[in-house]
């Protein structure tokens, strides 16, 4: 894979995850399902922190959920009227951030077309992209290396790897 693209594609929702723990067909219903735990998965990954619950950063969960199915709850019971899910304008930045770390070109302008249109599809890809390709330091991809399977963030012990430029 080059440096500066998407490890899959948008709608490659089923395929290979470069997680041991949990499969394509799992990813893809958690993202349907309870969104709010593939965004603290992917926050976590992209600044860990050693007292994160719930699979992710807490704060970031809770936000992205409070913005995105709870307040569309709240809102539809209180008027009967459901509104847009806001959660998409939090998610905008941290896709930025994902394509950030790996050099991937784009705009906040087509961030927020996916996070708003595809918010499944979009979790799912930022998701493996943080899985299926190691970053070295300062977040870059490393060179010469293979699928991260495990979910390190270094080079496995038997295998030597190019330093980037």
């Amino acid at each position: 894979m080059a440096t500066g693209a998407w490890a899959t594609g948008l709608c490659d929702c089923c395929g290979d995850t470069g997680d041991p723990t949990m499969g394509g067909a799992q990813l893809c219903c958690c993202a349907c399902c309870c969104p709010c735990m593939i965004y603290g998965k992917i926050t976590e990954q992209l600044s860990p922190q050693e007292d994160s619950t719930c699979g992710g950063n807490p704060n970031a969960t809770l936000a992205y959920c409070a913005l995105g199915p709870g307040l569309t709850i709240v809102v539809s019971m209180i008027t009967g009227v459901r509104p847009p899910d806001l959660s998409c304008l939090i998610h905008t930045g941290t896709r930025g951030g994902v394509r950030s770390r790996y050099g991937i070109p784009g705009d906040s302008f087509n961030d927020c077309c996916c996070t708003c249109c595809c918010e499944c599809c979009s979790l799912i890809q930022e998701y493996k992209q943080l899985k299926l390709v190691p970053s070295g330091p300062g977040g870059q991809p490393m060179q010469g290396m293979p699928p991260n399977t495990m979910g390190q963030t270094g080079p496995p012990a038997n295998v030597p790897y190019a330093k980037p430029a």
